[in-house]
């Protein structure tokens, strides 16, 4: 069971990975939102930290080979430990309170999504200007994005994952079914709205009623399917948030 866990781990790590990888730049080395970084904290902090061989192996499958081995072990050491120290802190902090449903366990998340993001961002970019893949005028804006990408993988995929396997579909009937459609339909012709450029939080509203009526599991889930879109148009350069570089854009 303990191999089967680690296996099915290190796939939806890879998996999130590969879906990170469409957002990336400077040749596939930085991405604008790492949503691996989120499925490691939910993992370890829901089933144990022993499961932490599936983080090194998915990260591994995701590395780029064409650069020094140091760098690829860099970057694999750094996530690893990120997501360890993220997920042991979280547990600590909230016990077994990993549903976000008090106000201080999401305090609590917040900061341990940005150890995860210092962690990473101390060894990634480092691992890639040791290496020679990066200049040391990138060195800087690199730390930055890396920063945010996994800030913002955490932030967003983490809540989601936390929140519905804590409580999983109890208490969803068929009328509620219909209406979280209903929702996610609403929230996607809204963050795809040509006029978002001039009102880019027009979806607000329609997050607030995903938190009301159906509490942390769906905020969480409205937040990432905003958020999914509103990341995926701005690294197309469209969309309200669309600056000179995809750090400022990020930011």
């Amino acid at each position: 069971v303990y191999a089967v866990s680690i296996g099915v781990l290190a796939g939806l790590y890879y998996l999130a990975g590969r879906v990170g990888l469409e957002l990336a730049y400077l040749d596939g080395a930085v991405t604008a939102l790492w949503p691996p970084v989120g499925v490691g904290i939910a993992a370890l902090a829901l089933y144990g930290l022993r499961l932490w061989p599936g983080v090194v192996i998915g990260d591994l499958f995701l590395g780029d080979f064409s650069t020094p081995l140091g760098t690829v072990l860099g970057q694999t050491f750094g996530n690893t430990l990120a997501v360890v120290a993220a997920a042991y802190v979280l547990r600590r902090l909230t016990g077994d309170r990993l549903g976000l449903e008090r106000v201080t366990d999401v305090l609590a998340f917040v900061a341990c999504a940005v150890i995860a993001a210092a962690v990473s961002a101390a060894f990634g970019p480092t691992s890639l200007w040791l290496g020679g893949v990066i200049e040391d005028d990138d060195l800087r804006r690199v730390f930055r994005t890396w920063f945010l990408g996994d800030a913002a993988g955490a932030l967003v995929v983490t809540p989601v994952l936390l929140t519905w396997a804590s409580r999983g579909i109890a208490g969803f009937g068929r009328r509620d079914a219909v209406e979280g459609a209903a929702l996610v339909a609403v929230l996607v012709v809204l963050a795809e709205l040509p006029s978002q450029r001039d009102v880019p939080y027009v979806v607000f509203p329609v997050l607030l009623w995903a938190a009301l009526r159906f509490g942390p599991r769906g905020a969480a889930a409205a937040i990432a399917v905003v958020s999914a879109l509103t990341v995926w148009n701005t690294a197309q350069n469209t969309g309200p948030f669309v600056r000179e570089s995809i750090t400022d854009s990020l930011l």
